[in-house]
């Protein structure tokens, strides 16, 4: 799973344009809530039953969706990226036909995509020896942070809480056919957020959503720790669970959809592979921080804090620290083209500047490659 959304998002990244960029690295966020839509349905028709079947049904469906991943692995063509950087030119064309079709100019289009190639490989002066070291060399250190950042920041806004909705419901005096209820309706929500967010992060833009949206979350945060300070009932359980909603419908119209999106696309084409890598490593890592401390926080079982839904008040402060992370590190992305990416970082320019007309005015698209691409030899 690791190899696959890592890959995935540097691949996606790699043969669209910056027009439909953006939605189509959305789509894991969508495709991620529809497996759990899956799998939360099959789980909740079997969970009355407790026989064999209920644990190897859950099982043999995701035998389905491996068998899918198998079949688009050999059917998608390559990357022309990546073929680039393997000198492969003609194969790099070939790819570019089957992705963008027979009447797109292929010619023209990998020469200007060799050229933005050629430009970061005489930047780093090492055209053929590639590390993770170089992703923290240079321009590329600020890039990598911002990528770590943006990987780190979504569990600031309490994933740890929502991946294990159901049973933190139940936790707040919840009973378990209501919370399996009420999962499937946030996670419904978070399918249809997702949705909305293609369209803001196409129009309002990446930065801005990425600010606003861990706010939101931190002000439902501060509802469900209100709730947790009266006493467990069913009003103030199902005070919890539409709080819990709602931090799933604000986090997946701005952050759940904006942070994959923008870490692919601040990376450098030369090193985007690695640097994806890198942030997908830092995603699982943090992930796995507070999938670990936050049962202490909540889960009777598991810590001395034992504090239900007033943990509600810890991730309000959390949000609220990734809002204004995201403030100073995080720039608009929104309708740049790699190059145009390329030339901000090499000026240093804020975070809070990249769109503005002054960053881009001494802009010049980089000139097509030299190397004669017919030529493949001397390539």
């Amino acid at each position: 799973m690791g190899f696959l959304i890592a890959t995935c998002q540097t691949y996606i990244s790699e043969i669209t344009s910056p027009k439909i960029r953006g939605p189509l690295l959305g789509l894991y966020t969508f495709m991620s809530t529809v497996g759990q839509i899956i799998s939360i349905t099959i789980i909740f028709k079997r969970v009355a039953i407790l026989d064999i079947s209920s644990f190897e049904v859950p099982f043999a469906t995701q035998w389905i969706f491996s068998g899918l991943c198998m079949v688009a692995a050999i059917i998608i063509p390559e990357s022309p990226v990546y073929l680039l950087s393997k000198s492969r030119v003609e194969a790099a064309e070939a790819a570019y036909r089957r992705l963008h079709g027979s009447n797109v100019d292929s010619h023209a289009a990998i020469r200007r995509l060799w050229a933005t190639v050629e430009h970061e490989q005489e930047i780093a002066r090492n055209a053929k020896s590639v590390s993770f070291f170089d992703c923290f060399k240079g321009i590329d250190m600020r890039r990598t942070r911002i990528i770590l950042i943006l990987n780190a920041i979504p569990q600031f806004c309490g994933i740890a809480i929502i991946a294990n909705g159901t049973y933190y419901m139940e936790l707040c005096g919840m009973n378990a056919t209501e919370s399996f209820q009420l999962a499937e309706i946030g996670i419904g929500l978070l399918m249809a957020s997702t949705v909305i967010s293609w369209f803001a992060i196409s129009t309002i833009g990446r930065r801005l959503i990425i600010i606003v949206s861990p706010a939101v979350v931190g002000l439902l945060y501060m509802g469900m720790g209100i709730a947790g300070t009266f006493p467990v009932t069913g009003k103030s359980a199902w005070g919890v669970g539409v709080m819990l909603i709602l931090v799933c419908f604000s986090y997946g119209c701005g952050l759940g959809t904006a942070f994959p999106v923008t870490a692919t696309e601040v990376s450098s084409v030369r090193l985007r592979a690695k640097s994806s890598g890198l942030g997908f490593f830092m995603n699982a890592f943090s992930a796995w921080v507070f999938a670990f401390v936050s049962p202490y926080l909540y889960s009777p079982g598991a810590g001395n804090a034992k504090l239900g839904a007033k943990t509600g008040f810890v991730f309000m402060g959390l949000s609220f620290l990734a809002s204004i992370i995201a403030y100073f590190v995080v720039p608009e992305t929104k309708g740049l083209s790699f190059s145009q990416i390329d030339y901000l970082f090499e000026n240093k320019t804020r975070a809070q500047d990249f769109l503005k007309p002054e960053s881009l005015a001494g802009f010049a698209e980089i000139p097509d490659s030299k190397v004669d691409l017919d030529n493949e030899e001397a390539v």
